[in-house]
């Protein structure tokens, strides 16, 4: 029933990503599209994808920063290693990475998987509160033209969202609040403690989650470090985005905050379930491209070629490392087969 339920799981999560990405490309010539590629300047590509593995080399040697805390000295190449079939696995099934790289730890140096798992999870909030962090940067320095953008495209385009005001919509609106009111009314009377009900769960389990994160930083020996590796990672994902712009014409004049911006909403792609963030990446792209008045065409083109180089890069560069990673656990257990052998002679 397991395996059934995962596997749905992977279908529906493709479907969505198939679906939005035929939505995005359904209306562009393939040989438009396909010229455009041919036509771009791989230089700042090139120069991207190197900065990009930089960033994945940083964050094993975060990850490092977490795991000797626990007694346990690994090599940085292990750890890198243990990033890149993470991101490889991620492109098969959203947050299979996050299994699959402890997994690599503790088979090649036997770190428990328990511990690991800890210090993913305290990566994965650190990670949330910087994309809040540059979120919010993101529309302080940008907040005018995001409105106006938001306000252009839902107002003065959309006939659906003038429906919203209709007597019809409204009194929907106030029916479904009520039945929610009551809802949690009742949910409470239930159970007679509102604290047990899994929702206020999981809120709570998430702000301690952010009190246990800032907690463990304060502690962290090499706290500093730990941040500048973490901020280092963000910067090489803001240069990721930012430096493709100038591989096309469409893009080239956009401003640093204009990378900032479309490294935010982009984010929100990979964040969605879809594996490596195909469809969801090259809508939330364009739509923030679309915010600077940058053509469809042009939009559409920067997302795939992002995407793409990023995407073969994982699958080049990951599959290298689980070769590694295969021949590291084939030798260690030949050894322990010796090891055996030895002590029984």
């Amino acid at each position: 029933m397991k395996k059934l339920f995962s596997f749905l799981r992977f279908i529906i999560f493709i479907s969505i990503g198939i679906i939005l990405f035929w939505l995005v490309y359904k209306d562009i010539p393939m040989k438009e599209m396909w010229q455009g590629i041919k036509n771009a300047n791989y230089f700042w590509i090139i120069l991207a994808l190197f900065i990009a593995l930089l960033g994945h080399y940083s964050r094993g040697r975060r990850w490092n920063l977490l795991i000797k805390p626990l007694g346990y000295d690994i090599k940085p190449s292990r750890t890198f290693i243990a990033v890149m079939i993470n991101y490889m696995a991620n492109l098969a099934l959203p947050r299979m990475g996050e299994v699959s790289r402890p997994i690599v730890i503790n088979r090649t140096d036997k770190v428990p998987l328990d511990k690991l798992i800890g210090t993913i999870i305290i990566e994965r909030i650190f990670d949330f509160m910087t994309l809040v962090v540059l979120t919010l940067l993101a529309v302080v320095l940008q907040y005018k033209l995001i409105k106006d953008s938001i306000y252009h495209a839902l107002v003065l385009q959309s006939d659906k969202f003038k429906s919203l005001f209709s007597l019809k919509t409204l009194l929907i609106i106030a029916i479904v609040v009520a039945l929610l009111i009551i809802l949690l009314v009742l949910i409470k009377k239930s159970d007679g403690d509102f604290k047990k009900h899994p929702v206020y769960i999981k809120i709570r389990d998430v702000v301690k989650g952010f009190y246990t994160g800032i907690k463990t930083i304060k502690t962290m020996k090499n706290k500093w470090q730990f941040v500048g590796h973490t901020l280092f990672i963000w910067l090489t994902y803001y240069l990721m985005t930012y430096l493709v712009f100038f591989s096309l014409p469409e893009t080239s004049q956009l401003s640093l905050a204009a990378g900032l911006v479309v490294l935010t909403i982009g984010s929100l792609g990979f964040i969605m379930p879809s594996p490596g963030g195909i469809g969801t990446y090259h809508f939330a792209a364009e739509q923030a491209l679309g915010i600077y008045q940058v053509d469809k065409e042009g939009a559409k083109l920067y997302a795939l070629i992002a995407h793409s180089s990023q995407t073969l890069t994982i699958i080049i560069v990951g599959a290298v490392c689980f070769l590694i990673f295969y021949y590291i656990q084939k030798k260690s257990k030949n050894e322990s087969l010796t090891e055996n052998s030895a002590e029984n002679l």
